[in-house]
C-alpha cells in the first residue's frame, strides 16, 4: 500500500482530485477497486466493489478479502504506510475465525472497530487477486494477443455477433450420428 492521501472536504473538489489521479492509476496499468454504495465514482473511472456482495463462489467479498489478508500476512507480504502503519493492521479482536462441523471458515465480525483504514487494507489484499472477467481490461488481456493480428474493421462487431449467432446454432444441434456432432475419429 502506498502512503495515504488527504482529499478536500468538499465534494465538488474531492471529486475532481480523485477522479484525475484514478484515471492516472487505471492508465498505469492498476486495478481502481472503490467500495462505495452509488456510483459517485465508479460511474466514471474504477469498478465497484461493496465487502458484503457475494463473490464469485458465493461468499462475500469480505470473507474472501480477510483470507488472502491472513495469507498475505503470514507471508509477510503486506506492505503497510509508513505513517501510522498500526492503523492498518486488522487485529483478531477485528474479526475472529471459527471453522464448523464440515470444516469450512467463518468470521466472527466486530463491525463497530472496522475503520476507513481497515477497509483500505482489505481492498488492497483483495485486489491481488481480483479480475473482473465482465471488464473491458480483462477482455482486452485476454483476447489480445489475437486482436493483435487482425486489421481494426468496421465490420468487426457485425462479424462477432455472427460469428456467436452460429456458436448458439451450433450448440442447439443435437448430438447424433445423424447430425456428425459428437462423432469423432
Amino acid at each position: 500500500m502506498a502512503e495515504r492521501t488527504s482529499y478536500p472536504e468538499r465534494r465538488r473538489d474531492m471529486e475532481l482530485q480523485l477522479l484525475r489521479e484514478l484515471r492516472e492509476k487505471e492508465e498505469k496499468g492498476f486495478i481502481v477497486l472503490v467500495e462505495e454504495e452509488n456510483s459517485f465514482i465508479t460511474g466514471r473511472v474504477g469498478q465497484r466493489v461493496r465487502l458484503r456482495d457475494p463473490f464469485m463462489n458465493g461468499r462475500p467479498v469480505l470473507i474472501e478479502a480477510m483470507q488472502i489478508y491472513k495469507e498475505l500476512e503470514r507471508q509477510k507480504a503486506i506492505k503497510l504506510p509508513r505513517k501510522e502503519s498500526g492503523k492498518y493492521i486488522l487485529h483478531q479482536s477485528i474479526f475472529d475465525s471459527e471453522h464448523d462441523k464440515k470444516g469450512d471458515e467463518f468470521f466472527n465480525i466486530n463491525w463497530s472497530e472496522i475503520t476507513t483504514e481497515h477497509v483500505l487494507t482489505l481492498l488492497c489484499c483483495f485486489a491481488t487477486e481480483y479480475n473482473n472477467v465482465a471488464s473491458a481490461d480483462y477482455i482486452r488481456a485476454m483476447a489480445g494477443e489475437v486482436e493483435a493480428r487482425q486489421e481494426p474493421s468496421l465490420l468487426s462487431p457485425l462479424i462477432n455477433i455472427i460469428r456467436g449467432t452460429q456458436t448458439l446454432a451450433q450448440k442447439q444441434v443435437p448430438k447424433g450420428v445423424l447430425t456428425g456432432k459428437g462423432n469423432y475419429l
